[in-house]
């Protein structure tokens, strides 16, 4: 496991601080996400059962397939702070 140490300047505090953050690029990262983890993403002990039977359902056949490809993220927070629909006790 590991984590980066950063110092950059804090425009709120007008310091420069100190921080120690996991690596945005990580495969893994340890149980609650404080720590990055280095894995050996085709070690047959890290798969689950019949992984390697398993197929895509739309397999992508070229580059251009993958380059037309959309990919959404969200997180209820984000999408549920100012919902005027959700009970202001449920939000964010």
């Amino acid at each position: 496991f590991y984590r980066y140490a950063m110092t950059v300047y804090h425009p709120q505090s007008r310091k420069v601080e100190q921080y120690e953050v996991t690596d945005p690029y990580a495969h893994s990262l340890s149980t609650n996400s404080e720590y990055s983890q280095v894995v050996d993403l085709n070690d047959s002990a890290l798969k689950p059962e019949g992984w390697d039977g398993l197929t895509m359902p739309h397999a992508q056949k070229t580059k251009a397939d993958l380059a037309k490809m959309t990919i959404h993220e969200s997180h209820i927070r984000d999408l549920s702070a100012w919902d005027q629909t959700v009970p202001a006790e449920l939000r964010g």
